[in-house]
């Protein structure tokens, strides 16, 4: 699901841009998505100084490299919340923030409710399903009929 997810992003987000270098540092990014990641870990990937690809991102995407990649970290956090089960804090520890609380707060911030709230909204339908032996998915007979 969320290789599924990076690939959709690489591609849209590829698509936008003309530099080669916001186009390595967009695959970076999704790539490493999971981990703490920093200016100065992008200009070493490219050989360019932290100030300069800082100027050349804010230019082409109009976001500053952190903005940008907390927005990316929360894009997927939604999907996470949406799709998964996962508990808070293991979205926050997946996603490298520094504490739960501060997901909270980056998230709230971006999308404009908690992340507990966005799971009530959004959550996927689990489906009132069992299955067979066979593996077959039959409704739930709750004794109604």
């Amino acid at each position: 699901m969320v290789l599924d997810y990076t690939e959709k992003m690489r591609r849209i987000r590829r698509s936008d841009t003309n530099s080669k270098h916001i186009n390595v540092c967009k695959e970076y990014i999704y790539s490493h998505i999971k981990e703490r990641i920093t200016i100065e870990d992008l200009a070493d990937t490219l050989g360019v100084s932290a100030s300069y690809l800082s100027r050349l991102f804010k230019k082409e995407t109009g976001d500053s490299v952190s903005v940008y990649i907390r927005r990316q970290k929360i894009e997927l956090a939604k999907n996470l919340l949406q799709y998964s089960d996962y508990s808070m804090i293991d979205i926050a520890n997946r996603l490298s923030f520094s504490s739960q609380s501060h997901f909270i707060q980056q998230f709230r911030e971006i999308v404009g409710m908690t992340p507990k709230k966005y799971r009530d909204a959004y959550h996927a339908i689990q489906w009132d399903m069992e299955t067979d032996a066979l593996g077959n998915t039959h409704k739930q007979n709750d004794g109604k009929t």
